[in-house]
């Protein structure tokens, strides 16, 4: 699969594409405003393990350790060791100003914060601990790589009031020692939970929202539709909890949260082994974790642009908690090969840029949720439903499904319209005999079935009486059959 190339305006992001010999240094510094402390216990081993760690993360009173791993291992995970992160933390510092002063006053966006000023606050305080800030900067392009703050508190992003700071990445301009500040990366100390029922310590921010933030620096947009484009509030127009860029950074609270998918890997040049499925054939995808997954990808001849990608998502590494496995499949559409931070993605209702094809018929919409204590249960309900066979034991997948973002939004003047969606077109392929054992999957996959004749594939155990086109017997298995066109129940099919 050829890779989409990350692109920005002259600001570079962090490099991810210099090998496993190359270390990507990112100054971290540990901000306090002057009326909000950290009150993290031994704040600085806490986050250097949270950045660093490359073992289980020990517990230090803030529920540390429900961290399934530091973020430089996520990372680590993701690239198969190809993209190598070192944090150097810095401070405490305190900052000169309050909360509230950076954090704004409105409760459901961050219009009036002033991120970018306490970025550059933040590291006007470390510049005597900075000799050279050359290390900040991995391909020599003058600009430092990234720099993240932490600050102390909730984010409002996550549980904090309206004057919480909001995390966020950005672009800011400014100097740092001898480099030019570019991205920037900001995020809270904490999370909106208690460490147990008989305790007020709050937890350690889980390394969702890190990964999340810290991947736009790298040059990844949202994928999800902001609240202003008529994306927004719509089932079946998002990738939800399936992917880090979208709500993915806050499962399990984001203490696991949801691996890269392979179009994000790919983005990257990371190693991703996609298969492209262009012939009918017997399909059995690997259960993940022993270093064999495959991933196909089914393209769209008419628009190189536009195609499908199947991945075996199993409870197993970063996915353990998820709430669903089986075959997870997504329809993929960007009209630019270039993707940057700021791209905004999924923004048109009905026609998703990157979005689940749900087996069940539904991918529900996290910002559709009834307001009230069932609303998370519900959700996760719903997801389990997305792959295949999931809990519906959906084991096929057709042009008369009516699934959602089952269709193509290019095809050729010939080609039919969709049942589902008529401004768009059927696919003309299909997946059946959908199985999920032992975390393997399976299934078979048709090609250009408008034709007239039904295909069958060799895998296929029919136990009826075969006759070839001149009425000849040929006995009762198709497995044994040389490729070409049989009578079966007196209808016509295709061995391929």
């Amino acid at each position: 699969m050829s890779t989409r190339a990350i692109k920005t305006d002259g600001t570079a992001c962090i490099p991810t594409g210099l090998g496993r010999d190359k270390v990507i240094r990112i100054p971290v510094v540990l901000a306090e405003f002057t009326d909000r402390k950290f009150t993290v216990k031994q704040t600085r081993k806490a986050f250097t393990q949270f950045f660093n760690a490359q073992t289980a993360l020990e517990d230090l009173g803030n529920g540390n350790h429900k961290n399934h791993g530091s973020v430089k291992t996520y990372f680590h995970d993701m690239s198969q060791g190809e993209f190598v992160l070192q944090f150097d933390i810095y401070g405490t510092v305190e900052l000169p100003h309050t909360m509230g002063y950076y954090g704004g006053q409105h409760p459901n966006d961050n219009k009036d914060e002033r991120s970018a000023e306490m970025v550059l606050d933040a590291t006007r305080l470390i510049k005597d601990s900075i000799s050279d800030a050359s290390i900040y900067d991995a391909n020599g392009d003058g600009f430092i790589d990234c720099v993240y703050v932490i600050y102390a508190g909730l984010g409002q992003n996550h549980g904090g009031e309206a004057n919480t700071v909001w995390a966020c990445t950005s672009r800011v301009s400014g100097e740092l020692g001898n480099r030019k500040l570019g991205y920037y990366s900001v995020g809270s100390e904490l999370q909106p939970f208690k460490v147990s029922k008989t305790s007020d310590d709050m937890c350690i921010a889980g390394i969702g929202v890190t990964c999340h933030e810290l991947s736009h620096a790298m040059g990844l947009p949202d994928i999800y539709p902001l609240t202003n484009t008529s994306g927004f509030g719509n089932h079946n127009q998002n990738m939800e909890y399936w992917d880090l860029m979208d709500g993915g950074e806050y499962r399990s609270n984001g203490w696991r949260p949801t691996p890269y998918t392979a179009w994000e890997k790919s983005q990257f040049g990371w190693p991703v082994a996609i298969k492209e499925l262009d012939k009918s054939q017997h399909v059995t995808m690997p259960a993940p974790g022993k270093g064999d997954e495959i991933v196909y990808k089914i393209p769209n001849h008419n628009d190189p642009n536009e195609y499908f990608l199947l991945e075996n998502i199993q409870e197993n590494g970063w996915n353990q908690g998820a709430q669903g496995h089986g075959l997870l499949m997504y329809h993929v559409y960007f009209s630019s090969p270039d993707v940057n931070p700021f791209l905004s993605v999924n923004a048109t209702k009905g026609k998703p840029n990157m979005a689940i094809v749900p087996a069940d018929g539904r991918c529900y919409s996290y910002d559709l949720l009834p307001n009230n204590s069932s609303a998370k249960n519900i959700y996760f309900n719903e997801l389990a439903g997305d792959p295949f066979p999931g809990h519906a034991n959906t084991t096929e997948l057709t042009d008369l499904s009516n699934v959602p973002n089952f269709h193509w939004y290019t095809q050729d003047a010939t080609a039919m319209k969709s049942t589902l969606n008529p401004e768009y077109f059927k696919t003309d392929f299909a997946l059946k005999n959908i199985v999920e054992a032992d975390g393997a999957i399976s299934f078979d996959f048709y090609k250009n079935i408008s034709t007239a004749l039904s295909p069958i594939l060799k895998s296929n155990d029919l136990k009826t009486s075969i006759y070839d086109l001149n009425g000849l017997y040929m006995g009762k298995d198709l497995r044994k059959l040389p490729q070409g066109i049989y009578i079966v129940n007196r209808k016509k099919v295709v061995v391929q």
